[in-house]
């Protein structure tokens, strides 16, 4: 068996050495062949046994640039895709916060607007003032008529029982009724009083006038200046030094008197 094997051995280096010096010749043939260059062809690519190591080859000729393929024919337009799903994406980040403006100029001031309607709680207090009113010309007028005699004129009542007192207890009487001691303040009124006399069969009325703070300067019970009068001729004349409170005679003229004798006392109630 082992002479078999150097046999066979011996057999393969004897035909190698034989078919090395052939393919040495075959191997420079071909690069000369691959070295030629054929005018304007491409370089030939020789093989070469891979035991063998060959002659670096030449640079080749530039391929095309792919830009040359721009001014080709436009193709067909494709079909119309399927829609696509309409799904909305996630919301991005909020961006920054813009800049505060500046504030501008005040304009002028508009005209005044037409008043509103009067709202429900004025109504209300309107109501209960004019109610009210209503209650106080009511009980003023309750007052008057509850005296026996009665003469109007204007917005006022003269009311008179027929009773008598010094001046003093009348004014108290007529503050008490409600009213105040007459005090004539026009013509008309003083001869409205006047038509009273007859009624009543007195001589003097008292009047709210009197200069008990001031000799003859005869004021209401105010302490204001008289803006009528009707004085009977030669009068106030304060006989004796004693008369210092006003009266009218049953001829419509006024006299001064003394304030502690009692004449007839008629009341003036005023309706507001």
């Amino acid at each position: 068996m082992i002479h078999i094997l150097v046999f066979q051995t011996e057999n393969k280096m004897a035909l190698l050495s034989h078919l090395f010096p052939a393919l040495l010749l075959l191997q420079s043939e071909l690069q000369l062949i691959c070295g030629a260059e054929t005018a304007g062809l491409q370089t030939l690519n020789c093989p070469a046994p891979p035991w063998v190591p060959g002659t670096p080859g030449h640079s080749g000729v530039p391929g095309r640039d792919g830009r040359d393929g721009k001014d080709g024919a436009v193709g067909p337009k494709g079909e119309k895709g399927e829609p696509g799903l309409s799904v909305q994406g996630p919301p991005g980040k909020a961006g920054p916060a813009g800049q505060i403006g500046r504030e501008g100029s005040t304009g002028p001031k508009g005209q005044k607007g037409d008043p509103g309607p009067p709202g429900t709680d004025y109504l209300i207090r309107s109501l209960q003032s004019e109610l009210q009113h209503l209650k106080a010309r009511l009980t003023t007028i309750e007052k008057a008529t509850s005296f026996d005699t009665i003469k109007k004129v204007g917005q006022k009542y003269y009311v008179s029982n027929g009773q008598k007192a010094k001046f003093d207890e009348g004014l108290k009487f007529c503050t008490d009724a409600g009213g105040k001691l007459v005090l004539p303040r026009n013509e008309a009124e003083n001869k409205v009083l006047a038509a009273m006399h007859a009624g009543l069969g007195s001589v003097y009325f008292l009047l709210g006038s009197s200069d008990k703070e001031h000799e003859g300067q005869f004021v209401d019970l105010n302490n204001t200046p008289l803006v009528f009068s009707n004085w009977a001729p030669n009068e106030p004349n304060d006989h004796q030094g004693k008369e210092d409170c006003a009266a009218m005679q049953s001829n419509a003229l006024w006299n001064d008197v003394p304030c502690d004798i009692s004449l007839h006392v008629v009341c003036e109630i005023e309706i507001e």
